[in-house]
């Protein structure tokens, strides 16, 4: 069946008005201040997030074996989806729509840090051995439920607490980031 979507509102779209993306200067400050404030992860969420415009699902399905060094490119090929937020019971699905099956050329910066990454991870699985599920996930948890990936919840928690930090309009969201990526560069 095909659904006509509701005409909205005038209090509606008054309501939608908050920023759609980033001016360059405040991505820089988010950019800088995960980098010197971030927690745990947070300069790659953030760096990769902003670069390639991918939703945030597709950031944390993502697995080492969709990089490319060589050729700087990340395919996207799957989306996490976790309605209960239980670390055990994700499920990896198709991407929301039929095109957003793709392949990302990236920027050196986000492969230089990849690679950074990809050395700290691989100690974190030497420290933790048989404790650490490896399924490949670039952004895994390495507390509880080591290898498992992080929750969506997770970066949004993250990116509402650097725009705090940064002093930026806390209205911004993670879809704010999509945006920007075309909007900036």
């Amino acid at each position: 069946a095909y659904l006509k979507k509701d005409r909205k509102t005038i209090e509606e779209l008054e309501e939608q008005e908050i920023p759609k993306y980033m001016e360059k200067e405040e991505l820089a400050l988010l950019l800088q201040t995960s980098s010197q404030k971030g927690l745990d992860l947070d300069y790659l969420i953030f760096l990769t997030l902003s670069y390639t415009g991918m939703r945030v699902g597709e950031l944390v399905a993502l697995k080492w074996k969709d990089i490319d060094f060589d050729n700087h490119t990340i395919s996207i090929t799957k989306t996490y989806y976790n309605p209960t937020n239980n670390t055990l019971e994700y499920q990896l699905v198709p991407p929301k729509t039929r095109r957003s099956k793709r392949i990302i050329v990236v920027d050196e910066v986000v492969i230089a840090a990849l690679k950074e990454h990809r050395e700290l991870q691989k100690r974190v699985k030497e420290r933790l051995s048989e404790t650490y599920l490896d399924n490949g996930f670039i952004f895994a948890k390495h507390d509880r439920q080591p290898g498992y990936p992080i929750f969506i919840k997770t970066v949004e928690n993250r990116m509402a607490r650097l725009l705090k930090l940064a002093r930026l309009n806390t209205e911004l969201t993670l879809h704010s980031l999509r945006h920007t990526t075309h909007h900036c560069w």
